[in-house]
């Protein structure tokens, strides 16, 4: 209540009731409340009561009369959105037989994709292109489409054979005569064997450019320099060995620091105090407690936290240096006999580690690729290729692993100690290269598209029997012919002593042909090795 009136509002606690009791009434908390608008219409009313009562009359009428026009609306945004959902599926398959498989290749004008191969099918030639029968299947070996309407029926236009649509998704640049031209070829529809099959596809190496000379030629100035830091800092250590160690400097002159002090001064001139005010280590100013020092190997003024203590066992006291000498010359010097005191032969006992570790692994990946290739199924391009891949890997870690053993077996050692550890390790490696090497089965002669059957396992075993056969018929062979030459040479070695010249051309002459035939016995030996 105020002023005898009493107001509609929200209550709140006036400023005059927040120390009272709270156990008097709420009426007494009420505060005034001022006039209200209309959140609607914007009308100014005297309180809420008011607010109410306009918004039941006014408002609140009006929406229930538009409300059924509202609703009739609603139901017919949904009526029209069904209606055209039902269409949708048409809609949708027509786009996908529309849509562009290709990329643009870099062309932003003109025909692209299926247009660009389409106005190029006039140009590239047609003559190897497969004759087209009724119920033509897609020649790719996984794929069992009918070629029709739907399916598609597209000759591949490098190699000829016709696939279905989903098998020629593939474009490469073709010349006139239907060969690989990138530079100056046409945009040309090809299948997936005459993708992947296209020169430097499966080439693993990106462009690149060596940038080893520019980084040698800033790393060589200041390699240079640091080796000229090094080699004067070592003349000066060397000198100052000899001074302490030569009869000049006394004990007692040692002790005084005066004599000592200026033979010292001689090898290298000394920085003026004076010229300094802050250490150029640490960066510092002189104190009384930071005091000043000189570096004993480059002279210069340093305080006494930036300078170490070294005690040769020829001096008489420490010799001071910086930490930037210590830097460029002792750790320099530790350095270097860290890496003279680890044998040769045993760097390359941690190649031989590396190249064990990456054999067994690829003969663990060779073995699983070639059981994929011998289990039935249909052998792809990619597995065939990936099985060629590990099977060249291996056989060049091979190499490096049997170069690595030679190394290791003609490196020289110092003590016996030494020298049946080194053979102990050579023949260790080689006998896990033969075990190793025992295990890389010959790839099969399989075609992509084919399978392996017990009848291609029956042939290949009769193929290698024959091939060992005609080998003992060779080797046969070439021990005879060997038996004749050497006959022929002993025949012309008594003619020559003999005098008997012309007996000797004409030996010489009858001996060429035996040397050919040997030689050719060879080369088939050889070949029926590698089968």
């Amino acid at each position: 209540m105020q002023n005898g009136r009493r107001r509609i509002g929200a209550r709140v606690p006036s400023a005059n009731s927040r120390s009272t009791n709270r156990s008097e009434s709420f009426s007494e908390y009420t505060s005034i409340q001022k006039s209200v608008e209309c959140p609607i219409c914007g009308i100014e009313l005297p309180n809420l009561q008011s607010l109410n009562d306009h918004i039941d009359i006014t408002h609140i009428s009006t929406e229930e009369e538009t409300q059924p026009k509202h609703q009739d609306f609603v139901n017919s945004w949904f009526s029209r959105t069904i209606n055209g959902a039902t269409t949708l599926h048409a809609k949708a398959a027509q786009r996908l037989l529309k849509l562009e498989p290709y990329e643009q290749n870099g062309d932003r004008t003109g025909a692209i994709g299926i247009e660009a191969t389409k106005l190029t099918d006039s140009v590239v030639t047609r003559e190897h292109w497969q004759a087209e029968v009724v119920d033509m299947k897609c020649h790719d070996p996984t794929c069992d489409k009918i070629l029709n309407f739907m399916n598609g029926r597209i000759h591949c236009r490098k190699c000829g054979y016709v696939f279905c649509n989903f098998h020629t998704l593939y474009q490469a640049k073709l010349s006139v005569s239907a060969d690989y031209d990138p530079e100056f070829g046409f945009w040309s529809r090809i299948c997936r064997q005459c993708y992947e099959n296209r020169p430097g596809y499966n080439d693993v190496h990106g462009q690149t450019r060596s940038r080893y000379h520019t980084f040698e030629a800033f790393r060589k100035s200041i390699a240079d320099k640091r080796r000229i830091e090094f080699l004067r800092l070592d003349k000066r250590m060397k000198r100052l060995e000899s001074l302490w160690s030569s009869e000049k400097v006394s004990v007692f002159d040692a002790l005084l620091k005066n004599k000592a002090k200026k033979l010292e001064q001689e090898i290298v001139n000394w920085q003026e105090d004076s010229e300094v005010e802050t250490c150029p280590e640490c960066g510092n100013v002189f104190t009384l407690t930071r005091r000043r020092r000189h570096c004993r190997l480059c002279g210069r003024v340093v305080c006494r936290f930036c300078v170490l203590e070294i005690l040769h066992s020829n001096q008489f006291q420490n010799l001071l240096i910086c930490n930037s000498c210590n830097q460029n010359y002792f750790k320099t010097l530790a350095f270097q006999k860290d890496k003279d005191h680890i044998p040769g032969y045993i760097l390359h006992i941690n190649h031989l580690q590396v190249f064990r570790h990456a054999l067994q692994n690829y003969i663990t990946l060779y073995k699983e690729n070639l059981a994929d290739l011998l289990s039935g199924t249909i052998v792809t391009q990619e597995l065939l290729q990936k099985t060629k891949d590990v099977r060249q890997r291996f056989s060049d870690l091979c190499l490096k692993y049997e170069s690595t053993v030679k190394k290791i077996s003609s490196y020289p050692v110092n003590t016996e100690a030494e020298e049946q550890i080194k053979h102990s390790i050579c023949a260790e490696a080689k006998s896990f290269l033969q075990e190793t090497a025992l295990h890389l089965q010959a790839i099969p002669r399989l075609q992509v598209g084919q399978t392996w059957s017990s009848q291609m396992e029956q042939d290949a075993s009769a193929r290698k029997e024959e091939a060992e056969k005609k080998q003992n018929e060779y080797t046969q062979m070439k021990i005879v012919i060997e038996e004749q030459v050497f006959l022929v040479e002993n025949m012309i070695r008594e003619a020559k002593l003999k005098r008997k010249f012309s007996e000797v051309d004409t030996l010489v002459q009858s001996l060429k042909p035996l040397q050919e035939e040997i030689q050719r016995l060879e080369r088939s030996i050889q070949e029926l090795n590698g089968l």
